[in-house]
């Protein structure tokens, strides 16, 4: 999944739309079901459901202002999901 990540939830949402649009040559928000963007916190939320049911491994490819920003955010995703999975668990 695609996926625009930053500490300013907006500002990842413009990555993210400027992306697929340069990509795609469609409107960002054509493409607001199939990605997700945000901050740590709020893509986590999003990932949330399909951990619910049952997917083990989610591979995203991030958009971020540097490739080492979405490294760092997209870690921090992984964190959280195991945080919140951790204690249902």
């Amino acid at each position: 999944m695609w996926c625009g990540l930053g500490s300013d939830g907006d500002r990842a949402r413009e990555l993210l739309g400027r992306r697929m649009q340069a990509l795609y040559n469609q409107p960002p928000d054509r493409f607001q079901h199939v990605t997700a963007a945000g901050t740590p916190e709020q893509v986590a939320e999003k990932f949330v459901p399909f951990v619910e049911a049952g997917a083990e491994h989610l591979t995203i490819v991030t958009v971020a202002d540097s490739v080492h920003d979405g490294i760092d955010l997209a870690a921090e995703v992984r964190r959280l999901l195991q945080a919140e999975f951790a204690a249902v668990g």
